[in-house]
């Protein structure tokens, strides 16, 4: 079992398709073969995001049928979640999270390493960049619309997020990235704030006494079907429509 860094940009010249299957030269094959039925986590580049931006797990390998020097990574359609925070190269403190891309000061170097499309990683590393991933969204979209009222809300709205914390490394894997409740929280916080609180559909921002969006977050493409957890696969209801 191990991690790996994937980079996936909008625009590629691969065969990817994203959230379902990522494809890759062969000169990556060992790498990902260690991942098989572990954690990626993927990273765009210029051209997208510029940082870390979703974690899926990773199925199993097949070889590309029309090219034998590529193969497939195939994902597990339902395990795909959307970062809530774009997450750069850099943690706060200055340091590569990338332990193999720091420089001499510790910030990540460009070129070499860096543009490599499959780049492995500690189970530390990667636990760093999922946490800094997942500290929620603020905002008074983002927040929930049930949660108990504070005894004074400041102009503005009510609580501050609560940061994301995981029960300990060994716990990550089942315990938060499997987790149905926190990847429902975290979805509904995305999708709400990408359509600032309005309903897609009747285009009403109902709004309860504390500010908070009244809307509901939908799959798309539902759970038991295996849709993933990003705002495309998203639309923002108000309850009845729901």
């Amino acid at each position: 079992m191990s991690n790996a860094v994937l980079i996936q940009n909008p625009s590629s010249a691969y065969k990817d398709e994203p959230g379902v299957r990522y494809h890759f030269p062969k000169r990556y094959l060992r790498r990902l073969e260690a991942c098989v039925g572990d954690w990626v986590i993927f990273y765009e580049g210029k051209t997208g995001a510029l940082g870390y931006v979703a974690v899926q797990k990773l199925r199993d390998i097949t070889p590309d049928p029309d090219d034998p020097g590529h193969f497939y990574a195939n994902l597990e359609r339902d395990t795909l979640w959307q970062f809530e925070q774009v997450v750069p190269r850099n943690s706060p403190m200055g340091l590569a999270f990338e332990h193999a891309l720091r420089g001499q000061d510790g910030r990540a170097m460009t070129g070499g390493h860096a543009v490599s499309a499959v780049r492995s990683i500690s189970f530390g590393e990667f636990s760093d960049i999922v946490q800094a991933g997942l500290q929620p969204l603020d905002g008074p979209n983002a927040l929930p619309r049930d949660a108990d009222p504070p005894a004074l809300v400041a102009p503005g709205f009510a609580d501050a997020p609560q940061p994301f914390e995981y029960p300990g490394l060994s716990d990550l894997r089942q315990k938060v990235l499997m987790s149905r409740d926190a990847r429902d929280r975290s979805f509904a916080r995305m999708v709400k704030a990408a359509y600032d609180g309005r309903c897609a559909i009747s285009g009403l921002d109902l709004r309860n006494g504390f500010g908070r969006a009244e809307v509901q977050a939908a799959h798309i493409r539902p759970v038991k079907h295996a849709g993933p957890d990003v705002v495309q696969n998203g639309l923002a209801l108000s309850a009845t429509l729901h």
